[in-house]
């Protein structure tokens, strides 16, 4: 027999190909593939009764014998029922039915196979009354053979047992009768230096209280004799990926560490300095979070080291201040400082707000302003790209054109992500090939992150936080309308316009840009990663997305048509914007929009980000139910940003109860940025942040929940600080360093920064 390790093939050791195969489609290729497939979750251990003492309501289990099958094709809708008479094994006086509702003929025909008249079966299920008779619907059924026993089966099904996401063919029983055999060809040794050598226990000694050998921890998991020994195992695991995950990040933060940056102290050769100069004629008064900040990013570039930093602070806190002070001090020192905006009115807004406020403060000594957007004319696209690649001290306002092959910056010392979850990670990683140095990196964003969060999915940089807003942000209400309530519809739109007639304005989103003729919708492309605005869908007991909702969607064109036939927007006029307008075209409506001229602005989520006009009053969300709650509050925070407070309506098709409007009832009670990141994660699940997909359920991490294992990730922290204090390279601990290399390999193209 081959020597086996964790990196063996299934096929190489399982005499059944095609389970090999049909494991092969699950993206399950070696053993530790295999032993890492982890269930999702584990039943309840039953009870085994008779018809007689079975209770009503409770699931148990039940020896019984077939008296018929009977397939009946249903008239009222599609779909067929079979009913299964059945009576107790060990008194026929007791009886009952068993019913299954199908529409799917090929279930019909393996169930009619699969249940025999005049046999024996376990059945398990939760016993009903129905018309006067003990009834079970869709129970589960096993035939008794010469192979599987009463006994056999009563034991299997009255003990806990693990359940996988399967597929039609390749059924959650099937997966953990293989995995259990795997186990056992592991175990099969009894040398517990074999069972090392194929599944190895990488946790050092210090760490050990979770488990001793993996292999124990495993079988926890896939062979629970009690529900108890699951969830140890379950969470003997986590800590497992807890302390991999940590290490491997601290591992990248050491690589950074030795890098070289530009320094840039606070204080140039020039006095005064420009920094103090813009720092002390700002129009406005620091926060003391602000000040607070600032401080700390002035002491990380003034290193040899590249700044690693993500500032997270909510709506409105003042972020954008602090990247044009963290970009003066590097200008200033007669480097490059590129700021990335996600769209191209939000950088086109920094871009007039940065040289008004430089030539307003510095005049003549302002530094050079380079705008650079996919949205440029040739010449002057070219022209923009010229001034950069001369390495003048300068700065870099851009889209994602700085992710072009054509973008040269030789003395860029410092790259501020606006909005970082609206950027690839890969697409980050590549402006550190577009300088002479290391960078420094401000990452910002307005979609707070649990901090527990932060330390597993961004472990590699400092965090600052900006947790007071600045003085003048005003209160937000929020309220849900149900689109089907008139009444509610009207008094919305009343208020609109009262608020108009005071000089106000007025946002209209929309998740759609037109509805073509077939009656499909077009979406923005600014659309958030992850979200499915087309289909509704909710996950039913089987791990089977079904289709809850088919409304339509509402589209800009249709809005704004609507809306201008309306009664409360008689002698207003209108303007619309989506992300498929030219930039002449943005900028016009903007300035339209902000000036008064059209004071009610149908558009879609291409305002969501950093676009600030303090008159606007109010934001209506036609179909907040298809969006993400972190995105909710981002479009919450371009009102109420003035003199006047601001008022969010949320017009829903939810259900009542559903998860949706569960999802929108977060945001009416409560507008803490953190709070809704959580929500919002524990709803909707955290992305690969890690990974390659940045939103949504899936994630490197197939078992740490980087909410609830809180004091776990935070244990795991000062486990790895003090390892890699003790050993740097983790040379006594090879197997914990190998998994850790393992970890970077798969996700380091995509870490946030690598």
């Amino acid at each position: 027999m081959i020597a086996l390790t964790e990196k063996s093939l299934l096929e190489d050791i399982l005499p059944n190909k095609r389970r090999a195969h049909a494991f092969y489609k699950l993206g399950v290729r070696t053993i530790g593939d295999a032993l890492t497939y982890y269930p999702f979750r584990v039943t309840r251990p039953v009870s085994r009764e008779t018809l007689k003492t079975v209770k009503i309501g409770n699931v148990c289990a039940v020896l019984v014998t077939i008296d018929s099958v009977q397939q009946i094709q249903m008239n009222s809708r599609q779909g067929y029922r079979i009913i299964v008479l059945v009576h107790d094994a060990d008194d026929p006086r007791t009886s009952a039915s068993l019913v299954f509702f199908t529409r799917k003929r090929n279930y019909v025909s393996w169930l009619m196979k699969k249940i025999i008249r005049g046999h024996t079966a376990v059945i398990c299920g939760e016993p009903t009354i129905y018309n006067g008779t003990l009834q079970f619907a869709h129970p589960s059924v096993d035939m008794v053979t010469e192979t599987q026993t009463a006994d056999m089966l009563l034991s299997k099904i009255m003990k806990p047992r693990p359940v996988y996401h399967a597929t039609a063919r390749f059924s959650s029983e099937t997966i953990h009768e293989t995995i259990l055999n795997i186990i056992k060809i592991i175990r099969a040794s009894e040398n517990i230096e074999t069972i090392e050598r194929i599944i190895p226990t990488i946790l050092p000694p210090q760490c050990q209280k979770y488990f001793t050998h993996k292999i124990d921890a495993l079988q926890g998991i896939h062979d629970p004799q009690t529900v108890d020994q699951f969830y140890k195992g379950l969470n003997e695991l986590r800590f497992e990926e807890a302390l991999v995950s940590q290490v491997s990040l601290l591992l990248i933060r050491q690589r950074s560490q030795k890098q070289q940056a530009y320094s840039c102290p606070q204080h140039s050769s020039t006095e005064p300095s420009l920094y103090n100069q813009f720092l002390t004629h700002l129009p406005f008064t620091l926060t003391q979070g602000q000040q607070n900040v600032i401080a700390t990013i002035a002491h990380d570039l003034e290193g040899p080291a590249p700044m690693r930093r993500l500032l997270q602070g909510d709506v409105g806190s003042g972020k954008t201040v602090i990247a044009f002070l963290t970009m003066l001090q590097v200008v200033q020192n007669g480097y490059q400082a590129a700021l990335i905006a996600p769209t191209q009115v939000l950088a086109e807004q920094h871009y007039d707000t940065l040289t008004q406020q430089l030539k307003t403060i510095l005049g003549d000594q302002a530094p050079d302003i380079i705008l650079l957007t996919g949205a440029l004319r040739l010449h002057d696209h070219r022209e923009a790209l010229a001034r950069i690649a001369s390495g003048k001290p300068c700065f870099i306002i851009a889209t994602h054109a700085a992710f072009s092959r054509n973008f040269t910056a030789p003395q860029l010392a410092l790259v501020v992500i606006d909005e970082q979850h609206r950027f690839g990670v890969e697409q980050r990683n590549t402006l550190e090939e577009k300088s002479l140095h290391a960078l420094h990196l401000l990452i910002m964003t307005a979609t707070p992150i649990p901090r527990t969060a932060a330390m597993t999915l961004f472990g590699d940089l400092d965090i600052s936080e900006l947790t007071e807003l600045p003085a003048g942000r005003q209160p937000i209400t929020t309220t849900v309308i149900p689109e089907t309530n008139n009444q509610l519809m009207a008094r919305m739109f009343l208020h609109c316009r009262n608020r108009l007639q005071a000089n106000e304005r007025i946002y209209i989103v929309c998740p759609a840009i037109h509805t073509n003729d077939d009656e499909t919708t077009t979406t923005d492309t600014n659309i958030e990663s992850g979200t499915d605005l087309r289909n509704d869908t909710t996950v039913n007991a089987h791990g089977v997305e079904v289709l809850t909702s088919q409304a339509p969607l509402h589209s800009v064109d249709e809005m704004y048509h609507r809306l201008s036939a309306l009664p409360q927007f008689n002698g207003i006029q209108l303007a619309h914007l989506t992300g498929q307008d030219d930039a002449a075209t943005k900028t016009r409506v903007m300035q339209d929009f902000a000036n008064g001229i059209t004071p009610v602005l149908v558009a879609t989520t291409v305002v969501e980000v950093g676009v600030n006009v303090p008159e606007a009053s109010c934001i209506i969300i036609f179909n907040a139910d298809r969006f993400g709650l972190s995105q909710l509050h981002q479009l919450r925070g371009r009102v109420g940003r003035g003199r006047t407070r601001g008022w969010t309506f949320l017009v829903s098709n939810a259900e009542p109860d559903s998860l949706a409007a569960q999802r929108l009832d977060v945001l009416v009670h409560t507008t803490c940025g953190v709070d809704i990141a959580e929500a919002d994660i524990i709803m909707r699940g955290i992305g690969d942040v890690l990974g390659t997909a940045q939103a949504g359920g899936k994630t490197s991490l197939k078992l740490l929940r980087v909410i609830t294992d809180k004091d776990m990730i935070k244990y795991a922290r000062s486990c790895a600080q003090q390892l890699l204090t003790e050993d740097p390279q983790l040379h006594h601990y090879p197997q914990l360093m190998g998994s850790a290399l393992d970890f970077m390999l798969g996700n380091e193209k995509f870490l946030t920064r690598s």
